[in-house]
């Protein structure tokens, strides 16, 4: 049996055993590892088709080289598969929707925050964050699902991060008041 009929198996097998939680699950992460190359598009398809139905996909690619090549997000259009955006300092910063399911992974620098050290923030993120919430608010507009994971390497400590996250989410909905908007006036 070859390694790609192996793999496919595995897959199966694994969305099978996922679909047990029901209402619960969530889109299915198919992470490639970085030896995956664009050149390999053509595996990727095949596997990707033979995937079962009914299922929320998101793919993540661990070699920039992929982004230099239109044909993964025409692909990943064309069977309504997200790509999953990654905030990670070796990493383009994409925004690219293939789907109408979003999923960002901001995953951070090992090096910035050691493990051992996730108790709290440490690192000030707000900057990245504001750029994510004005992407993820566009989205939501559209009608998408967002789906946010955060690693404690992002900037210390993923619960505070995903916290700060919401909140910029959750203020650019809201609409601007008369007076924070510079309407109001003096008598």
């Amino acid at each position: 049996m070859s390694q790609a009929l192996r793999d496919l198996d595995l897959a199966q097998h694994f969305v099978a055993t996922m679909a047990e939680l029901g209402e619960k699950l969530g889109p299915l992460v198919l992470q490639l590892p970085y030896a995956f190359k664009p050149s390999q598009i053509g595996s990727l398809e095949e596997f990707l088709r033979a995937l079962p139905e009914g299922y929320c996909y998101v793919v993540e690619v661990r070699n920039r080289a992929w982004f230099r090549r239109p044909e993964l997000v025409k692909l990943l259009q064309g069977l309504k598969m997200g790509l999953v955006l990654v905030d990670h300092p070796w990493m383009p910063r994409m925004d690219v929707v293939s789907s109408d399911t979003v999923y960002l992974r901001l995953l951070g620098d090992r090096k910035a925050v050691a493990d051992g050290q996730f108790g709290r923030v440490l690192l000030d993120r707000r900057a990245d964050l504001k750029f994510w919430a004005d992407r993820i608010g566009g989205h939501l507009q559209r009608g998408c699902k967002v789906i946010v994971a955060a690693n404690n390497h992002y900037a210390g400590h993923s619960p505070d991060t995903v916290r700060r996250l919401l909140a910029l989410v959750e203020e650019q909905a809201q609409p601007a008041s008369p007076t924070s908007a510079g309407a109001g006036g003096s008598a």
